[in-house]
């Protein structure tokens, strides 16, 4: 199986962060961490890659419930695909509605933008809580972009945070590919356009919920499951359940 991992020099980046941010969490009994994965995973098909498979997951439930994790007093992890949604941007997404509702007053050479909260109502109130929960030190954003990105970031902030034990929950809410090219079998070059057709060989992308499991196993983990046959739906989630048991683990089902 490949090893998913990160480089050296963003290994040592992230251990002074999550090191330093374990030690305040370790040493506050009532601390309350949570680590959210938000966001689709991307396949490349080429090292130099001009082609990808993409899970597609515009991070709406991600981002939302980061949000309630955070009004609710835990300190969060954010893992997300860049790109997508982070706490509180849903709010500037729609950029025709946000320029209608900005006024600008300019006096010399300040400008102050103002929001009109009627326009935009509760665009205001979502910066100061972002703004808030950032001088607190209570919200880290952390982007992935491929598949093998996204496992390697997980594995290694898992780790990390396992001295967290019980204080810690794993909310799993990315959309993460079955399957892709490992690293080692992928072309170097775009492929050619000349092809009269193409054949992909696709891997199935390897299950490390229970790794992660085995690696927390005081943490509270929820996983999320889609699928697309109502039929098959509840008998998934059971199967996933036997296969990485764990008594505060928990499955959220999904009918796209």
């Amino acid at each position: 199986m490949e090893t998913f991992t990160i480089n050296k020099a963003l290994e040592e980046k992230l251990t002074v962060m999550l090191d330093s941010f374990c030690n305040i969490h370790t040493s506050h009994p009532n601390s309350k961490v949570a680590l959210i994965t938000s966001g689709g995973t991307m396949v490349p098909l080429e090292k130099n890659a001009v082609r990808f498979i993409e899970n597609f997951s515009t991070g709406t439930r991600g981002s939302f419930s980061a949000e309630y994790f955070l009004q609710n007093g835990y300190s969060v992890i954010f893992l997300y695909r860049s790109n997508s949604f982070t706490p509180y941007a849903q709010y500037l997404s729609d950029e025709k509605k946000l320029l209608e509702s900005l006024h600008v007053w300019k006096k010399g050479n300040t400008s102050v933008a103002v929001v009109d909260d009627e326009k935009l109502p509760g665009f205001a109130a979502a910066i100061e809580s972002l703004h808030k929960a950032q001088c607190e030190g209570r919200l880290i954003l952390l982007e992935f972009e491929t598949v093998t990105d996204y496992l390697g970031k997980l594995l290694f902030i898992s780790k990390k945070l396992s001295i967290l034990k019980e204080k810690l929950v794993m909310y799993l809410a990315a959309a993460v590919s079955d399957y892709y090219i490992p690293e080692e079998q992928l072309p170097i070059h775009k492929m050619k356009s000349s092809q009269k057709t193409l054949k992909l060989c696709l891997a199935p992308v390897p299950k490390l919920l229970k790794n992660l499991v085995e690696m927390n196993r005081k943490a509270y983990i929820v996983s999320f499951k889609l699928e697309t046959d109502s039929n098959t739906l509840v008998a998934k989630c059971k199967e996933a359940l036997d296969i990485n048991s764990h008594q505060v683990m928990q499955y959220v089902l999904f009918l796209l």
